[in-house]
């Protein structure tokens, strides 16, 4: 069975809980990314998503440049460590509804599993699947 650490992010994208959610929006608007997880010195604390911000500050007609990111990050962090398989790793984000896993050996941050990261760890299984299949039909 696959692992997440074949198919994770391995350079994480982080900010500090003190950061504005402007800064926050920002960031992820350059990086082109749905997610940044927040860390207090390296050890990571929570997430903020896409949807916290729409939640919690949009929705809320709060001023993102004076709203904290560790007043609308989630928390606790729903995380999983590197050897999580795939099939863990999705049960995982289905249970808590979320698309952005971040995966931590220890406290350490060391990379996040996505939705698009799944779909493409499935395609994968897939195509093994198939070449499996073709091989099987090729002996008969």
């Amino acid at each position: 069975m696959a692992r997440v650490s074949e198919f994770m992010t391995k350079r994480v994208v982080t900010i500090s809980p003190e950061a504005s959610v402007l800064d926050a929006s920002l960031l992820m608007s350059e990086k082109n990314i749905g997610s940044v997880v927040v860390v207090e010195g390296d050890i990571p604390v929570g997430i903020v998503t896409e949807r916290d911000i729409i939640a919690g500050v949009v929705s809320k007609r709060l001023p993102p440049e004076k709203t904290l990111v560790k007043e609308v990050m989630s928390k606790p962090l729903v995380a999983c460590p590197p050897e999580c398989n795939i099939d863990e790793a999705a049960s995982l984000m289905q249970a808590h509804k979320i698309k952005h896993l971040p995966v931590v050996k220890g406290q350490e941050l060391v990379g996040i599993f996505t939705t698009y990261d799944l779909m493409v760890a499935r395609s994968h299984e897939y195509d093994r699947i198939q070449a499996t299949i073709a091989e099987l039909m090729k002996e008969k």
